[in-house]
């Protein structure tokens, strides 16, 4: 019996080794496709915040319980990370006919990508947004925003993205770089 305590300890330490080394890569390619983007722009990096993370992933798994993985920004009272503090928010969600075998729709840089590419609707001059929307795009560029914290959740065949971002962004009269 005594011989089989030690077993199970391994195998424990071994298993949350591995989900850490995950969430550790999961961070890192969220915030290496953030700052890909905002290098373009010339703007600081952007570093992962845990507690941004665990405030997006309450909101992601909130969607997933209550709206099944529809995409919805939190009211502005319930959207500060700290309390008198707003909190950036950029949303995503992805469907297919068929559920993943595994894992998740998107990839990190997917779902970056994809508020990225609203940069076409951005014009530097004016800082504003013509011919579609630019707000995700924005968000992800603003130049006072320092931290980036996501979570995500799977609805079977479809999955919302939550990024949450301190210091907020998007200030009407104010551009982002």
């Amino acid at each position: 019996m005594k011989t089989s305590k030690p077993v199970i300890a391994v195998c424990l330490v071994l298993w949350l080794g591995m989900s850490s080394s995950h969430a550790d890569e999961f961070s890192q390619q969220l915030v290496d496709a953030h700052n890909k983007w905002r290098r373009q722009v010339n703007v600081p990096a952007l570093k992962w915040s845990g507690k941004l993370a665990t405030f997006a992933q309450q909101w992601a798994d909130h969607l997933k319980k209550a709206q099944s993985c529809k995409m919805q920004h939190r009211g502005s009272e319930s959207n500060q990370s700290t309390p008198g503090t707003p909190t950036g928010e950029n949303l995503a969600w992805k469907w297919s006919s068929a559920a993943p075998k595994e894992g998740f729709l998107f990839t990190p840089e997917a779902t970056v990508d994809a508020w990225a590419s609203e940069i076409k609707f951005y014009d530097p001059a004016t800082g504003q947004c013509n011919g579609g929307v630019c707000g995700h795009y924005t968000q992800l560029v603003w130049r006072d925003t320092t931290a980036v914290g996501c979570g995500r959740a799977s609805c079977g065949n479809s999955e919302v993205w939550v990024c949450n971002y301190l210091p907020a962004g998007n200030y009407v009269g104010q551009k982002p770089y």
